[in-house]
């Protein structure tokens, strides 16, 4: 088990706090839904305004289903307010791949002219090893 000096344990305690965080916000927000929505059961007329169409809806169903409206309007503008960033991070990871293929197929490369180098090293004494062979 990674101690909590180590990136992964660190990542952890950052992740169990993030989690802690999202349920300490969560549970106050569930427990009012909840409260609010036994404490308002009784109807309410909703004008649907272009449509000249009225509808009797209970307080806390009109009240959630503004709220989701909202949490939905609003993933939808953040993800189009990020969308440039997450085009940019694409392509980046495209690029950072394609040039890590380029550093392997270039490192492959010149450990193929090494090892090259060395054979006509080791050729190249031999030669003249058998050439002074020869002389004498």
């Amino acid at each position: 088990m990674p101690s909590h000096d180590s990136p992964r344990g660190r990542g952890r305690a950052r992740n169990f706090a993030g989690k802690l965080a999202f349920w300490a916000v969560l549970a106050p927000i569930a427990v009012a839904a909840i409260a609010f929505s036994s404490a308002n059961r009784g109807p309410v007329q909703a004008d649907l305004w272009p449509f000249e169409t009225t509808l009797e809806v209970p307080v806390f169903a009109l009240v959630l289903a503004c709220a989701f409206g909202g949490f939905v309007f609003g993933g939808i503008v953040s993800g189009l307010a990020s969308a440039g960033a997450r085009r940019q991070a694409r392509i980046a990871a495209r690029d950072a791949d394609r040039f890590s293929r380029a550093l392997t197929d270039a490192r492959e490369r010149i450990a193929r002219l090494e090892r090259d180098a060395e054979a006509g090293k080791e050729r190249a004494g031999a030669l003249t090893i058998s050439a002074t062979d020869a002389a004498a």
